[in-house]
């Protein structure tokens, strides 16, 4: 694959909506937002496991340990022995994350703050997030026509 850049980051490739996922490349030494954002979502029961899977997917993509074309197969392998009260209880949590993710980006951008380090990762998370939503809406609908036939 080839690798374009920007500002000091790779572009590995793109996500629905053409999301470009960019690695940055720099000592992940992060601000204040980012750490705040990330204790506190660590620091909640509820969301540290989802919260953990969207950081370890992302350095799996950062790696080249999965590629873009191999998102939707990790996350189905990944949830797949979960029933479907299950799956609909995480697509739930990574909606809460999503929105969670959403709420801070917006405030972000809107006051002229996206330049701290950790402001793309935390893009990124969010990327994932809806990313992982609509592929375990895809589990689940799929676990639901096993189940007709």
């Amino acid at each position: 694959m080839n690798s374009i850049y920007e500002n000091n980051n790779i572009i590995i490739g793109y996500l629905p909506k053409h999301q470009a996922v960019r690695i940055n490349h720099k000592n992940p030494i992060f601000d204040e937002e980012y750490m705040k954002m990330n204790e506190m979502l660590l620091g909640t029961e509820s969301y540290y496991n989802e919260y953990l899977f969207l950081k370890t997917l992302r350095v799996k993509l950062e790696k080249g340990e999965v590629y873009i074309e191999q998102i939707t197969s990790y996350i189905s392998n990944s949830y797949k022995k979960l029933d479907g009260g299950e799956i609909m209880y995480l697509m739930d949590i990574f909606r809460q994350l999503e929105h969670i993710f959403t709420v801070h980006l917006e405030e972000w951008e809107k006051n002229n703050n996206t330049k701290f380090n950790g402001f793309v990762d935390i893009e990124q998370y969010h990327t994932l997030s809806q990313r992982t939503i609509s592929d375990l809406g895809d589990l689940l609908q799929n676990k639901l026509n096993d189940l007709i036939k």
